[in-house]
């Protein structure tokens, strides 16, 4: 995947977005196409109708950035690894206001502080399940399409 437009939950649409979702669409289509008609090679069509080679270089192009894309999407390992990274430091700062809270001197701002930390904490590991199960299916499903799926 070259480009790519990422939606979340609760984030505001810029119209824009949804143009770049049928350019980069196009942009990729080209690409394949580019990678797979070349002066040496000359196919027409998903199936072998070929003007001067074999196979299905269109459909085999296609299937090899899907991979690529697929491994490389949320649930990649960099993803985890952010998303734990992310996790520990919000971990951390829920702890450390929990404690604070947790004195005998604590104020109204400790409590609503070790409130706000440790909602951050949660998002923080939501978003790590998130990504590790985003993992699990990503290579499950290339197990699957590959025929080696346990």
């Amino acid at each position: 995947m070259e480009r790519c437009t990422i939606f979340q939950d609760g984030m505001d649409n810029d119209p824009a977005d949804y143009n770049n979702l049928q350019d980069f669409a196009q942009s990729s289509f080209d690409h394949i196409v580019a990678d797979a008609v070349t002066p040496e090679r000359k196919f027409a069509g998903f199936k072998a109708a070929a003007t001067g080679g074999r196979g299905a270089p269109f459909l085999e192009c296609y299937a090899t950035r899907l991979k690529s894309a697929l491994s490389n999407s949320m649930g990649s390992a960099e993803a985890i690894a952010e998303a734990v990274a992310s996790a520990a430091k919000e971990g951390g700062e829920a702890i450390s206001a929990a404690i604070a809270a947790a004195s005998p001197a604590a104020s109204q701002t400790d409590y609503l502080t070790a409130i706000r930390e440790i909602e951050e904490a949660i998002e923080a590991k939501t978003r790590t399940l998130t990504a590790i199960r985003t993992r699990l299916k990503s290579e499950h499903a290339l197990r699957t399409e590959e025929g080696t799926a346990q």
